[in-house]
């Protein structure tokens, strides 16, 4: 089966150790798409992953590093494909050892990439999100609206929630929506005319009230009538 990375994925990663040495960043970045693709990046591969942070990192000061801004002019670039890859790799072509997943894995593996989650994650995320999903089955996939209502409930960062994500995509593939997906359905959330200064926030009560109704009637399925 033919999955794909797409930019927008590279970008959240990205944002994770933008602040760092180019030379970590590329690793960091190495590390994370060797991981999904299962094999060694070629050295065209490493160019283009170069190219993309150089690109990021120059979008990124151009609009004074305001994420939003960045997303909007690049929402198009972002669900571009960067690797196209087999998410069952052939033993015999691919170079490297692939990635198994964790079903196949030996227990030995399986306590280990157990301890890493439980390392880099707080226990009450793993416990919370345990008990939110033991019941879920293989066929089941997590609303864009329940993983945003999860991702704010828990006060997760990008990572964790990539993380979190990952370990039960595992299990039940395809299960949990990307980051990019709650981030675009966060954004409808927000209710419009917000004035912002430095020491305060408005918000006009009509646009508040409109914009939570329109949400309520959205997930009821309702169409409003317009007077």
């Amino acid at each position: 089966m033919t999955t794909s990375l797409k930019n927008c994925d590279i970008f959240l990663e990205w944002l994770e150790v933008k602040d760092q040495s180019m030379s970590y960043v590329l690793a960091k970045l190495k590390e994370f798409i060797e991981d999904r693709i299962g094999r060694k990046m070629t050295g065209e591969e490493h160019i283009k992953v170069k190219n993309i942070c150089y690109k990021l990192s120059s979008t990124w000061k151009k609009y004074y590093r305001k994420r939003d801004k960045v997303e909007m002019v690049l929402k198009d670039w972002f669900l571009m494909d960067t690797f196209k890859f087999d998410s069952e790799p052939d033993k015999s072509t691919s170079r490297g050892r692939p990635r198994i997943n964790f079903e196949e894995s030996s227990c030995r593996t399986k306590r280990r990439r157990v301890g890493e989650l439980v390392a880099s994650t707080s226990a009450d995320i793993i416990t919370t999100a345990a008990k939110r999903f033991s019941n879920v089955k293989e066929t089941d996939i997590i609303s864009v609206e329940k993983a945003l209502a999860l991702y704010v409930d828990m006060d997760l960062s990008v990572r964790q929630y990539n993380m979190m994500r990952n370990a039960v995509n595992a299990i039940h593939k395809n299960c949990f929506p990307s980051y990019y997906a709650i981030a675009e359905a966060k954004k409808k959330l927000i209710p419009e005319n917000i004035e912002v200064t430095e020491t305060s926030m408005n918000v006009p009560l009509q646009t508040l009230l409109d914009n939570t109704a329109k949400s309520i009637l959205t997930k009821l399925q309702i169409c409003p009538k317009i007077i």
